[in-house]
């Protein structure tokens, strides 16, 4: 059985964070197909390339904000 706590985990706080991210991914994937759909194509095509970029980095700065919060700052 898992006990039951009522503060927030390390580990609660990284599936929130990739709950988000998805939902996320989701918007913009959204975003991008109303973007060809409207026949802006290139926009559609630049949106996904940053998204490519920035998504992995927003990962990895939200990772060590949360690392830093949890465990170095304790």
């Amino acid at each position: 059985h898992i006990p039951k706590i009522s503060y927030l985990t390390f580990l609660d706080a990284v599936f929130i964070s990739m709950l988000l991210i998805i939902f996320f991914s989701g918007v913009e994937s959204i975003v991008a197909h109303y973007l060809c759909e409207k026949g802006n194509e290139p926009s559609a095509l630049a949106l996904d390339y940053y998204c490519r970029i920035l998504v992995p980095l927003f990962i990895l700065g939200i990772w060590g904000g949360l690392y830093l919060l949890f465990f170095v700052s304790a």
